[in-house]
């Protein structure tokens, strides 16, 4: 082989390496350029999740004063139904006792006028009413109190005492339009410690998969509404909650990529991917606790939250 020839052999592995770098430094930009895509998409996730718990929180403080005064309205309302009613029976008791009454007497013209506008149902109706609405503003008050306490308003954000068994209650309530068509909710509640976490993110985490079991149940092919298991108990280090559905459960293949980010089992349009991904991140990496999964295709699925009752100090470094 002449100098010629090892010149350009030696170009030729030149250009190959610098193709292979190229080819290497090209496929780095694209995975760094996913990795900002997927980390862009998760940070608009988190903030679509606090705005919601802002916005639970706004619309319970809007409610809370005009329920107030009508809450107040109402019982002032009964008080006074309670005194008509007394006085209307005294009326009638008094008109049937006058035994002179007379046709074109004002005792008599009173009595009909009692009959004929059935004026004794109406009474002991309103008094049923005024009841009735009285509880209906009482489940509005409560609502609202659920919203209050969901958003954790006072402590987003912050590192603050947290009921586990309070949480789950709170978001029931917000999780109900997603659940009460398709499934029951079974609770089973042990005695748990407070624990020091961030109890908005904890409730968002709980939201999430409450609801990805509700549109799993949704998505079965069985008639009749399916079932949601929740239990909480403790240990002297950790608090657990546990939230069994009876859908159709998830794919031994896929169980171990439903945390990546955008990895969804729903059909195209029902689910971002990123909600179960969050949601591990909120457990495991800001609060250094565990977020696991067991399913059987067919049978249902059980997600498993550990949450430790000791916050560690390094989990609230930003």
């Amino acid at each position: 082989m002449d100098e010629g020839e090892k010149m350009a052999d030696s170009k030729e592995e030149k250009i190959k390496g610098l193709e292979a770098e190229l080819k290497k430094a090209r496929k780095t930009l694209a995975d760094f350029s996913l990795n900002l895509k997927q980390a862009h998409a998760a940070i608009i996730q988190q903030e679509k999740l606090a705005a919601i718990g802002q916005l639970a929180a706004g619309i319970a403080h809007e409610l809370n004063n005009p329920l107030g005064f009508v809450s107040s309205n109402f019982m002032t309302l009964g008080k006074y139904v309670e005194k008509l009613t007394a006085c209307f029976n005294l009326v009638v008791e008094y008109s049937k006792q006058d035994e002179e009454m007379e046709e074109n007497s004002k005792a008599g013209h009173l009595f009909r006028y009692v009959e004929e506008n059935d004026l004794a149902f109406i009474i002991e109706d309103m008094g049923d009413i005024v009841s009735e609405s009285r509880q209906g503003l009482e489940r509005m008050a409560s609502i609202v109190d659920n919203m209050r306490r969901f958003s954790h308003i006072d402590f987003a954000g912050k590192i603050a005492p947290y009921d586990l068994n309070e949480g789950i209650a709170n978001t029931l309530v917000m999780a109900r339009n997603e659940t009460k068509y398709v499934t029951e909710v079974e609770t089973a509640f042990a005695p748990v410690p407070q624990i020091q976490c961030r109890g908005d993110e904890i409730n968002q985490v709980l939201l999430n998969i409450l609801v990805n079991a509700a549109q799993a149940i949704a998505g079965r092919k069985k008639k009749g509404k399916g079932l949601i298991t929740i239990k909480t108990h403790a240990d002297d280090e950790n608090v657990y909650c546990e939230i069994t559905d009876d859908g159709p459960g998830i794919p031994k293949a896929v169980q171990d990529r439903i945390f990546d980010p955008f990895f969804t089992t729903k059909e195209p349009g029902k689910g971002t991917g990123l909600g179960l991904n969050i949601s591990r991140d909120i457990i495991v990496n800001k609060h250094k606790g565990e977020l696991s999964v067991s399913s059987k295709k067919g049978k249902g699925t059980t997600f498993l939250i550990k949450l430790p009752l000791l916050f560690q100090e390094e989990a609230d470094q930003e």
